[in-house]
């Protein structure tokens, strides 16, 4: 995590949360095993108020990306991610048009992916102690989305020099990628896309330094390097005027 701790440390100060959740960010890691080999999966849930949850991957490059927005209730104590939310609609886990919730206890530091009787979460099962209880880890460094990007407008350039695809920051969550809205997060100076519905490496990561007129991004997700070769494919994205 030094990489992410690095990012986030470039624009957010460390703070105590000791009574608020806006700005806490937890997290659980678990070994998750494939036909490949395994590799350790750590999730982050980030407060961006006392209500509202960023949910994080990290990949195994230290890189970050988002897979979800969601809401807290504190009297419940759980997190909804809703399969209706916009920029859901092309990530793979909502696919089959239902919810996702976790048991989530701040207090306590546990939490639970809960089944939903319509729809088995086994594919995210792995990711959490395969549908029991997890513990969570309060993290130092909170890593709290910023808008440093909103409002400006990119270009990808083909080879003979014309704008081949435009993304758009519509808001702190919000990117459009040749109009259609996508998931993306800027923790500190860490860009993340979900620009694919897959967790393996569908996603676009960047470093973007405020002022700065070009950010070269490369896929990444989940796998490892060795698994697959999609994650050596990198670009350039150009600020538009």
């Amino acid at each position: 995590m030094k990489k992410l701790v690095l990012f986030a440390l470039m624009s957010i100060s460390i703070t105590a949360f000791s009574q608020s959740l806006t700005g806490a960010t937890y997290s659980y890691t678990e070994r998750v095993f494939t036909e490949e080999g395994s590799v350790d999966v750590t999730s982050y849930f980030t407060f961006t108020s006392e209500t509202d949850v960023v949910w994080l991957f990290e990949t195994p490059r230290e890189n970050v990306f988002p897979v979800g927005y969601g809401k807290y209730s504190k009297e419940y104590n759980t997190i909804f991610f809703s399969h209706l939310e916009k920029v859901h609609e092309k990530i793979s886990i909502y696919y089959a048009e239902t919810d996702i919730k976790f048991t989530f206890d701040p207090t306590s530091l546990v939490a639970r992916l809960l089944f939903n009787h319509d729809y088995s979460h086994d594919y995210l099962n792995r990711f959490y102690n395969q549908g029991n209880v997890f513990r969570l880890t309060k993290e130092k460094v909170s890593l709290i989305p910023n808008k440093n990007l909103v409002g400006t407008s990119w270009g990808i350039y083909d080879a003979n020099n014309d704008v081949a695809g435009t993304l758009y920051f519509k808001t702190w969550n919000e990117v459009l990628i040749n109009g259609e809205t996508h998931l993306y997060v800027c923790v500190g100076n860490l860009l993340a896309i979900k620009s694919g519905d897959n967790l393996n490496d569908e996603n676009l990561v960047g470093i973007y330094y405020p002022g700065a007129r070009t950010i070269i991004c490369k896929r990444d997700g989940l796998d490892k390097e060795e698994w697959n070769n999609d994650l050596s494919i990198s670009f350039e994205i150009v600020r538009l005027e």
